[in-house]
């Protein structure tokens, strides 16, 4: 059932979403027998989590995530997540960049 599940969001992503997005790996709550399916967008600063579908244990639409939502979210990550530059100190200063040294 999960691969039906996955293949489902797939299909509505796909078709309704955009092809930078992909679900993630389907999780069976037992508890309210609700399958939770994560969305992740694919970025030039990584694969970023961006909502969640909720589907019932046969395979129906729960809850589906507002695609303008998603791309607030993603913006809002996207703002707050560093990303890495090699370089000299100097040189990333005089262009404006915030030097952090690990």
């Amino acid at each position: 059932m999960e691969t039906v599940i996955f293949r489902k969001v797939l299909d509505y992503l796909t078709d309704y979403v955009g092809e930078l997005t992909t679900p993630g790996t389907p999780v069976l709550d037992a508890a309210t027998g609700h399958w939770r399916v994560p969305v992740l967008c694919k970025t030039a600063k990584g694969i970023l989590p961006v909502g969640a579908f909720l589907l019932d244990e046969a395979g129906h639409f729960v809850a589906v995530p507002d695609k303008e939502q998603m791309v607030r979210v993603l913006e809002t990550q996207l703002t707050r997540l560093p990303f890495l530059v090699f370089g000299e100190k100097e040189e990333l200063e005089k262009k404006g960049v915030q030097v952090v040294s690990v």
